[in-house]
């Protein structure tokens, strides 16, 4: 329906063995003026901004408050949805502005042994030109490294504790 939608993608912090250099492609680093000005950029493109970030805490169920920060420097600098990932854990989600951010959804397909890095979610999000108007969530089990729908039960400990980590619930660390 002609929605534009720009994605901009960000690491918060250097990747091991990569060494930078500006004659080569590579990440783009999250500090707050390359941040705001990517999004800005993409905004004046787009009707819509999605802005990744590589960040946080691996297994901390909780978002940093660095994490914190740059998700609301993106949605004040026009991002609409905030997607994180890296912690390998389920992690807060916040309505920020009028904006959704989620700070990591887990792992996909990954072979963790831990419970909490097998529970997973899939978001799936309704856009318009205002931003995200409804998202819902499909919680996901990873056995054996391959991601399989959640049974009834394991379905309502996922949405319970996506519920417990919402960020208004969550002190910022």
């Amino acid at each position: 329906e002609g929605l534009r939608v720009a994605f901009v993608g960000f690491t918060a912090f250097p990747l091991e063995g990569v060494i930078p250099d500006e004659d080569l492609p590579g990440t783009a680093y999250a500090g707050e003026e390359e941040v705001r000005a990517a999004i800005e950029a993409a905004r004046r493109k787009a009707d819509l901004v999605v802005a990744s970030f590589h960040w946080g805490v691996e297994f901390s169920p909780y978002p940093s408050r660095r994490q914190v920060e740059l998700a609301h420097l993106a949605v004040d600098s026009g991002a609409s949805l905030v997607i994180g990932h890296h912690p390998h854990v389920l992690q807060g989600i916040e309505r920020y502005r009028g904006a959704v951010i989620l700070y990591s959804l887990g792992n996909f397909i990954f072979d963790q042994s831990r419970r909490d890095g097998r529970e997973t979610a899939v978001a799936v999000l309704d856009l318009n030109r205002r931003g995200v108007k409804r998202v819902q969530f499909h919680p996901l089990l990873i056995t054996r490294a391959q991601p399989r729908l959640a049974e009834r039960e394991e379905r309502q400990v996922i949405l319970r504790r996506l519920r417990e980590l919402l960020v208004e619930k969550a002190s910022a660390n």
